[in-house]
């Protein structure tokens, strides 16, 4: 099942940072119960006091979160009956540090509810197939995986969800309330009517750290292959805390914690002279490379507006951090200017992610003869053409992958299929894109078409074999570049077309449905 689902309470917190929030009138005493010793860092927004704010009203933020949410394989107006943003009073992500494996941190999240007794409705709207555990009741299991790591929630009261991988909502749980907690003392120490907080200890974070590598402080610091940038954050810093507090007169606000003054008077030069950088670097063509990468297209016209704008670059030149003894502080208001551009933007951002109108016909995805487009917001011609998986309609059964000479199979599929590998009886499916052996790997595959023989396209590889079948693949044993099949046969470069459909195939469309 798609991981959109459990995203989706956090990309709600990147969405709302340049929105505003009006005043609070709770404390942060529901959430630091569930901080841990061992989490390092918390990240607080109120979305209900964002969609009751002016701004809010303003950039129609109901509609952006919305957007979110159709992204994910759910009903849109069932999820948006606990989810939206006037559903929910708090969000609050909890990290947890280096807890192993190939990931940094791992996330918990604490939903708070404007309604008593929603908190099983909401995870099911989310995770429809996720469960009651058998040995407790307050328990929901097998909502995803991540990291390896099954995804569970749990019903704290009336109000509160948990939502995280199993070992880390286990800490949720069991969170020691007498024991030395840095990260719960400063979180306590920094609550406030913000709409947006983030607060940090570099305690739990180093702990970890050497308990990984071995190493010291000393070591730490002398070692070459750990980036100097976290050496600082782990050995320099003892917190640092972020606040967007936008009533009447947006502000930000940012404050450093040092261990030593030397330390803050060195940071504090970098942190200003990276400031002077930014505002040098922000429209180059190089910036625009990594913003196109990102965006998987052209930039939009919005963001390019906001980032070229004189009253952004003005804002930036604002920010000059000071030193005060071992702290280093920055408040700056946020200019008007600044905030209509950054609306401007997130309403354009909000309605090109909107899912593409379905009328139960063939809608297109992608159409090229290179898979590197796959899942990319992509118009450069007929044959040069993608958008991002997120925007396929929500109700899809089939998919379809055409030959550009007419020919063409079908497979039957779901939204959440479309990024992943999976099986069904003889036939599966790879839309992971999966680059491996110098090509990628993107189509249908028929499991009787197993062979590890010199020449042959592989669309899904496997240890010292693979699968043949429609699409692109590697060349096995020569790995010189991106290679094409169709029918299990190597074939010339040619241009693909992939198709998804809600309705029913017609009687020749069901000739071609693989089963």
């Amino acid at each position: 099942m798609s991981q959109v689902r459990l995203a989706l309470a956090a990309l709600i917190l990147f969405a709302v940072l340049t929105l505003p929030a009006v005043g609070q009138d709770q404390n942060g005493d529901s959430v630091a119960a569930f901080i841990h010793p061992d989490f390092c860092a918390t990240v607080v927004v109120h979305p209900s006091q964002i969609a009751k704010s002016d701004f809010g009203k303003q950039v129609q933020f109901p509609a952006l979160v919305r957007s979110l949410i159709e992204q994910a394989d759910v009903d849109a107006d069932t999820a948006m009956q606990f989810w939206g943003p006037d559903k929910v009073t708090r969000l609050t992500a909890l990290i947890d540090p280096l807890t192993g494996g190939d990931v940094g941190f791992l996330p918990g999240l604490v939903v708070e509810f404007q309604t008593p007794a929603t908190g099983f409705q909401a995870i099911r709207a989310l995770w429809p197939d996720s469960r009651v555990s058998t040995t407790d009741n307050s328990l929901l299991v097998e909502l995803d995986t991540l990291a390896g790591e099954e995804i569970r929630a749990y019903i704290a009261n009336p109000r509160t969800v948990l939502i995280a991988p199993a070992s880390t909502l286990e800490k949720m749980r069991n969170a020691p309330q007498n024991a030395a907690n840095q990260l719960r003392r400063q979180f306590e120490n920094d609550f406030d009517n913000s709409g947006l907080m983030v607060t940090y200890v570099s305690g739990p974070a180093l702990k970890k750290t050497q308990e990984l590598t071995g190493l010291n402080s000393r070591e730490l610091r002398d070692d070459e292959q750990t980036d100097e940038f976290v050496k600082t954050l782990l050995l320099d810093v003892l917190s640092f805390s972020f606040k967007l507090n936008v009533d009447a007169r947006p502000t930000l606000n940012f404050k450093v914690n040092c261990k030593q003054a030397t330390t803050a008077v060195e940071l504090t030069e970098m942190l200003n002279g990276g400031v002077n950088t930014l505002v040098l670097a922000i429209s180059t063509p190089e910036s625009r490379k990594v913003l196109k990468q990102e965006f998987g297209t052209e930039v939009p016209s919005a963001v390019t507006s906001l980032i070229d704008s004189p009253a952004m670059r003005d804002f930036i030149r604002a920010l000059q951090f000071e030193r005060h003894g071992k702290d280093i502080d920055l408040s700056l208001e946020i200019p008007k200017p600044v905030l209509d551009l950054a609306s401007k933007s997130s309403l354009e951002l909000a309605e090109a992610a909107k899912p593409i109108p379905d009328d139960g016909n063939w809608v297109v995805m992608f159409r090229s003869e290179s898979p590197k487009f796959w899942n990319t917001n992509t118009n450069d011609g007929p044959n040069r053409f993608a958008i991002p998986l997120s925007r396929a309609p929500s109700n899809i059964k089939y998919l379809r992958l055409k030959h550009e000479d007419g020919s063409s199979v079908i497979i039957e599929m779901s939204k959440s299929q479309l990024g992943k590998q999976f099986e069904r009886g003889q036939f599966g499916w790879v839309g992971t894109n999966l680059n491996q052996w110098n090509g990628r790997h993107l189509g249908i595959y028929d499991r009787r078409w197993t062979d590890n023989e010199r020449g042959s396209v592989h669309i899904w590889p496997l240890q010292n074999r693979g699968i043949r079948g429609w699409g692109f693949g590697n060349h096995v044993k020569i790995d010189d570049g991106q290679w094409h099949a169709w029918g299990g046969k190597t074939i010339p470069k040619t241009v693909f077309e992939i198709s998804v459909k809600s309705g029913q195939l017609t009687a020749e469309e069901r000739q071609a449905l693989l089963k």
